[in-house]
C-alpha cells in the first residue's frame, strides 16, 4: 500500500500515473521484484530440508525446489508477459477471432497458475503441516491472488460493465480501477513473502544443532 499511495503521490504531477501500472512501469518491476524474493525464500527452504538426500529432488522438501521454481517462472512472466504471449499464440494457431470471452484467455491462465499451487499445496500438504503457523498468511495471498483475477477479468474490457453501467459509469470506473487491481496483486505477493521467510525461519530453527539433539530419542 505504501508503494502503491508513494507511486500514485510522485507520478500525479506528471501525469504518469497509468504508464507506472502498466508492464514495464514500476509497480509491475516491484511486483517481479517481490516474487523473485518469495522464490529465493522457497529455494532456501528446499536446501535446508534436503540436507542429507543424495537425491534433493525426491526428499519430501521437494515441493519447496517446486515452488521456487514456480515463483523464479511467475515473475519472468510479470516482467516479461508471458501468460499473454501465450494468449495471443493462441489465438493465431487456433485462428481465433478476438472476441470478449477470447480476450479473456490470458485471465485464465493466471487463474490456472493458482489453480495448479493449490493443488500441490494438497499433495504435498503433509510435508507442510509443519509449516502450518504460516496458513493465515497463504490463505491471505491466495484470496487477494483471486480477487486481483477477478477484477482483471471484470474489466479487461468493457462489455461486462456495460450489462450494468452505463458507458460514463464504465468509463469512470475503467478510471481507477486498475489501482485496486495492482494493489492486490502486491499485497497478495507481500503476504507471499512473508509466509515464506517464515517458513525459512522455521527450517533454519528445525536444523540447528539444539533442534536435532533434543529430537533424538533418549536411551
Amino acid at each position: 500500500m505504501l508503494v502503491i499511495s508513494l507511486v500514485i503521490l510522485i507520478s500525479f504531477p506528471f501525469q504518469q500515473i497509468k504508464q507506472q501500472f502498466k508492464d514495464g512501469g514500476f509497480i509491475n518491476i516491484f511486483s517481479g521484484i517481490q516474487l523473485f524474493v518469495v522464490a529465493f525464500y522457497a529455494r532456501r527452504v528446499f536446501k535446508i530440508g534436503s540436507v542429507g538426500f543424495r537425491r534433493p529432488w525426491r526428499s519430501p522438501a521437494a515441493i519447496w525446489g517446486i515452488i521456487s521454481a514456480g515463483f523464479a517462472f511467475l515473475a519472468l512472466d510479470e516482467l516479461a508477459t508471458i501468460h499473454e504471449g501465450i494468449d495471443k499464440l493462441i489465438h493465431i494457431v487456433f485462428n481465433l477471432q478476438e472476441t470478449g470471452l477470447s480476450d479473456r484467455i490470458d485471465d485464465l491462465i493466471v487463474g490456472l497458475y493458482g489453480v495448479a499451487a493449490i493443488a500441490l499445496l494438497v499433495i504435498y500438504r503433509q510435508e507442510l503441516k509443519r509449516y502450518r503457523f504460516v496458513f493465515p498468511y497463504v490463505l491471505g495471498g491466495f484470496v487477494l491472488l483471486f480477487c486481483m483475477i477477478g477484477i482483471d477479468t471484470l474489466t479487461n474490457r468493457d462489455d461486462i460493465l456495460l450489462t450494468f453501467l452505463s458507458a460514463t459509469q464504465s468509463d469512470s470506473l475503467l478510471s481507477w480501477i486498475f489501482i485496486l487491481e495492482e494493489t492486490c496483486k502486491l499485497v497478495s505477493e507481500v503476504f507471499f513473502v512473508t509466509a515464506a521467510k517464515y517458513c525459512e525461519q522455521i527450517g533454519r530453527r528445525d536444523r540447528s544443532p539444539a533442534a536435532i539433539e533434543s529430537s533424538q530419542p533418549l536411551l
